[in-house]
């Protein structure tokens, strides 16, 4: 499936600021200022222009600015602008959605006693064993397994473990 304009979210600004041109302005509408309207690439606006109606000047395009505008209200009226609209909302709901859980359910953090966060892994508690391609960890519960979990990640952390080759 082709990548969606990213422009779609923004018609109505879009088109205000092509209203909102100076009366000095010439008529048309070029690349470099589709390119600017529509935050697009060289190519993609050489591509839009060539879908309106245009006049060649040397190797420009000129699009009338109505015929701009028309063009831009009906992409935006197209199957794939209205996909792309309930795809952003369906997105914002699902956004909101997390948030309200994490109002409802905040994580839970737990400060580790400072014995255990600075345990560097030269120190381990007994019962944790790390070589070169294991890991093994003898526990006599939950609770003492997590412990030793929490004083092996902060072992980890302290000596630099992801940039040490071992």
């Amino acid at each position: 499936m082709p990548d969606k304009p990213l422009w779609f979210s923004q018609l109505d600004s879009i088109l205000a600021r092509l209203d909102s041109r100076d009366s000095t302005s010439p008529p048309w509408i070029t690349r470099p200022e589709v390119e600017s309207l529509l935050k697009v690439g060289r190519r993609r606006a050489q591509q839009i222009l060539l879908g309106c109606p245009h006049h060649r000047l040397g190797r420009n395009l000129l699009v009338s600015q109505a015929a701009f505008r028309e063009f831009l209200l009906q992409s935006a009226a197209s199957t794939l602008a209205q996909s792309e609209t309930i795809r952003l909302q369906r997105l914002a709901r699902q956004i909101d959605s997390w948030h309200q859980q994490f109002l409802t359910r905040p994580p839970l953090l737990v400060e580790a006693p400072a014995s255990v966060a600075h345990t560097r892994l030269d120190s381990l508690p007994p019962g944790i064993n790390l070589s070169a391609h294991s890991l093994h960890i003898q526990h006599q519960n939950r609770q003492d397994l997590l412990e030793k979990l929490l004083a092996l990640v902060c072992a980890l952390a302290q000596d630099d473990f992801l940039n040490t080759p071992y």
